[in-house]
């Protein structure tokens, strides 16, 4: 009985430093540690794209189109609104720190523009454009991936860097 015994913990002890093996074994075998190692290099991607990576630059200015022609521009570094199109010369106005642009020679249709030269941001503030008001509540410009259009006015207001985007077509003085 006690050889039975001693056989039969013998195989209990064998058993389970087997299964122990095969554990560690299964934990750890080549194609886990593969897919462990794709994990960790995406995962180091990943940081590295959205944490480590420079923000968009800040504007350096911006331009306003009204039936796609460029009317303005405003550079930050020379602190000075630059009306470009004599057709408009009569129809902005400035004050202090905001633009007011009509796209009528009634001046019925106005947008007026807020310019934060610490921020280096600009922002419609003002509009009566529609109900809706999108151009109002577009964020302020402060990179260079984003602009601000008023389609009631077609107006659109971009960052100085966009010289490759099209302006609105249609619209503008009547």
């Amino acid at each position: 009985m006690l050889k039975y015994i001693t056989f039969i913990l013998g195989e209990y002890v064998l058993n389970n430093k087997i299964k122990k093996q095969n554990k560690l074994e299964s934990l750890f075998n080549f194609w886990d540690l593969a897919v462990y190692l794709a994990l960790a290099v995406l995962l180091i991607l990943l940081f590295v794209c959205f944490v480590i990576t420079p923000k968009n630059k800040t504007v350096s200015g911006f331009k306003v189109y009204a039936d796609g022609k460029e009317i303005l521009r405003y550079e930050y570094s020379l602190g000075k609104l630059e009306i470009v199109n004599d057709d408009y010369q009569n129809l902005i106005v400035q004050r202090g720190n905001k633009i007011t642009i009509f796209t009528d020679e009634h001046k019925d249709k106005f947008n007026t523009l807020e310019i934060d030269t610490n921020d280096y941001s600009v922002k419609v503030v003002q509009a009566n454009c529609s109900t809706s008001k999108e151009c109002v509540h577009t964020p302020a410009i402060k990179t260079n991936t984003n602009a601000i259009v008023c389609a009631k006015h077609k107006l659109k207001i971009v960052p100085l860097s966009w010289s490759n985007q099209t302006p609105p077509q249609s619209g503008g003085v009547k």
